[in-house]
């Protein structure tokens, strides 16, 4: 029962670091991709025997190059010609259909990820000569044929769902929302590790924002449609809500009998909240050439560019603006996003900080006594303090009959309890917060 709050803290936590990459595409990449460009110009002219940019800049130019190629393409897509020819076939058809785009959508994001990897290590690479870099030509065409089909697959995707939720009997998207507790039979009576758990808990944080997505393009479709009309409106908002409420309890169900199956406590989501959040604080510590972009590539599996050429393109074709009130509006809505992207980040940043520390905290808890316990301390703690703060501790190994003398770090009153696991001593981390503040640093 306490697996429903559990995932979803880890849910919420993975859906605002794919929204947050979402919002990069639209916010901060144009930015860095007219700088990466303006740098090439300049440096032509200033300095051409020299590097012309820096792997971060290769890499934003790169991703602006696709995304303009496959923004441009998807424009030979007929939105209306897929939507009729979809609704003309028969439920049974479209409910394969719908599968092996699922299974085909998937497959593609594993493959889109190694794609873009081959690309940025071959652009970025110090070692290939500049004549060489002409074999980058391929895996350029490579990432954009993927992109490209990517994205054309999302759009089947959002096409088939958006004829079954307009369908008069709904027995399509009946049979759809069965498909997802069907789901469950391949996962929930198959023997789980806590590292399996793990990736099919980030396929679900992937997966649910995939949803979002693509009932926003549903949405957003229906409603140009109708020349937003706001009594269709509220048609589609409970049959949305329904569809998002069916992936919810099918995770929530999924996660518990997979938990209760395997013997797995239901904290683990916990120590995966930590993982993701423990790569959110180093990635801002360590700026990669990738960017935000790679961080959840590689950790939950959701490429953005493919979804952020889709929607730019719905939106395109959706919303009709036209004179220099639309440019005031198309600006106004940038801004917007721009500060939206930046509450999110601080958000997300604050919370990734919060969860690493305060589990790191729970967890020394649990392996170490509380210091305001009345228990006897073992015999091998000493309370001797040290006269300086930056004493190290001379830790010696215990053995039958003799004792551990302990030196506490921080002459704080209170002894430390060493753990000699791995033959090394680990050091309770409210110690190592006092040890850092005192100006010390850890050896």
């Amino acid at each position: 029962m306490r697996t429903p709050k559990n995932l979803e803290n880890l849910m919420v936590f993975g859906f605002l670091l794919c929204l947050h990459t979402f919002l990069y595409v639209f916010t901060f990449l144009p930015l860095r991709v007219i700088a990466a460009a303006v740098s090439l110009v300049f440096n032509i002219f200033t300095r051409p025997w020299k590097p012309l940019l820096n792997p971060a800049q290769i890499c934003d130019l790169l991703r602006g190059v696709i995304f303009c190629v496959c923004f441009c393409l998807l424009f030979y897509i007929d939105n209306s010609m897929l939507y009729h020819l979809v609704r003309g076939q028969a439920v049974i058809k479209l409910y394969v259909i719908h599968n092996v785009l699922e299974i085909a959508d998937k497959l593609m994001s594993s493959f889109g990820q190694d794609a873009l990897d081959a690309l940025f290590a071959k652009a970025t690479s110090r070692s290939t000569p500049r004549w060489k870099l002409i074999f980058v030509i391929p895996h350029i065409l490579i990432a954009i044929v993927y992109v490209f089909v990517h994205a054309g697959l999302v759009l089947t995707q959002a096409t088939v769902l958006n004829v079954a939720i307009n369908s008069h009997n709904k027995a399509l998207l009946t049979i759809m929302i069965s498909n997802q507790f069907v789901e469950m039979k391949s996962n929930a009576f198959k023997r789980f590790e806590t590292n399996n758990l793990f990736q099919i808990s980030c396929q679900d944080i992937r997966e649910r924002f995939h949803y979002a997505v693509l009932l926003s393009i549903v949405l957003l479709r229906n409603m140009a449609e109708l020349d937003w009309n706001e009594d269709h409106l509220w048609t589609l908002i409970p049959i949305l809500f329904g569809v998002m409420a069916s992936e919810f309890v099918v995770d929530w169900i999924k996660h518990a009998f997979i938990l209760k199956f395997n013997n797995i406590n239901s904290n683990v989501y916990k120590d995966f909240r930590r993982s993701l959040a423990k790569d959110v604080v180093i990635h801002r510590r360590n700026m990669a050439p990738g960017d935000q972009l790679d961080v959840v590539s590689r950790r939950i599996g959701f490429i953005p560019l493919p979804l952020g050429c889709l929607v730019t393109r719905v939106a395109v074709n959706s919303i009709h603006i036209s004179g220099i009130t639309g440019i005031a509006l198309i600006l106004i809505i940038y801004l917007c996003l721009v500060c939206f992207k930046i509450l999110i980040s601080i958000i997300l940043l604050g919370k990734a900080c919060r969860h690493w520390i305060s589990d790191e905290d729970e967890s020394s808890r649990e392996t170490y006594p509380s210091r305001s316990s009345t228990h006897k301390l073992p015999n091998f703690v000493s309370t001797k303090l040290p006269a300086s703060p930056f004493i190290r501790p001379q830790l010696t190994p215990s053995v039958k009959g003799t004792s551990v003398t302990s030196t506490p770090l921080v002459s704080t009153g209170h002894p430390v309890v060493p753990d000699m696991r791995d033959g090394r001593p680990r050091l309770h981390l409210d110690e190592v917060n006092r040890f850092t503040l005192c100006g010390g640093s850890i050896l």
